[in-house]
């Protein structure tokens, strides 16, 4: 955004083509208009990735994710459900967002403990956001017994992979009162894995029987 006498102006990037992306691009720089207190010019190169240390950003962040996503109209979709990647997918293709945006969304907004993050074939991991009652501890490095890095090996795309896993397969903690289940999908225009996490339940383990 750009104020020149007196004016607020918007130039967004030509070079992104994904809609998504760029909607939610025009959505964030439409909150710095807004926002009375962003009055300054501001060069947003990280739009989206709520992990900026500049205040305005991210509550220009806020500002696309509700215009885009209105929380009122989000929870009742989520309500009593699982948090699944086929879940996310779909909602994102119901309210035009990405997959990062639409995650972001959904597991801010659930009681569960859920984990979404990024996964890289060296083993680093970039939590994407983690529901408000998730405590558990991540290893380091690679997961070996993991989907995530079957996918990075195989590099196929397009297809959820799913699994059961004990607790300790991603987190320090070492206790048998409940397992986890690991969701991943192949990004191929990022060499990497999305993956979320969450506390497996009886309609789990009966779509594993079944």
């Amino acid at each position: 955004m750009i104020v020149s006498q007196g004016k607020k102006n918007i130039i967004i990037n030509g070079k992104v083509l994904y809609v998504p992306r760029q909607r939610f691009s025009i959505a964030h720089e439409v909150g710095h208009f807004f926002i009375p207190w962003h009055s300054s010019m501001c060069t947003c190169s990280n739009i989206g990735d709520f992990s900026s240390s500049d205040i305005q950003e991210n509550e220009a962040d806020v500002f696309a994710s509700e215009l885009l996503i209105p929380t009122n109209r989000l929870l009742p979709k989520i309500d009593g459900k699982d948090i699944t990647l086929e879940l996310i997918k779909e909602l994102a293709q119901e309210f035009h967002v990405s997959l990062g945006a639409m995650t972001r969304k959904v597991i801010s907004n659930t009681k569960d403990k859920v984990i979404a993050l990024v996964y890289y074939s060296n083993g680093r991991k970039i939590i994407q956001v983690q529901s408000p009652s998730f405590d558990f501890n991540l290893k380091p490095g690679i997961i070996h017994r993991s989907a995530a890095k079957e996918l990075l090996r195989h590099r196929y795309s397009n297809e959820i992979v799913r699994r059961i896993l004990n607790r300790n397969v991603w987190f320090h903690e070492n206790r048998d009162d409940f397992r986890i289940v690991e969701e991943s999908l192949y990004q191929p225009n990022f060499n990497r894995v999305f993956t979320i996490l969450r506390i497996a339940n009886d309609s789990d383990y009966y779509a594993e029987l079944f």
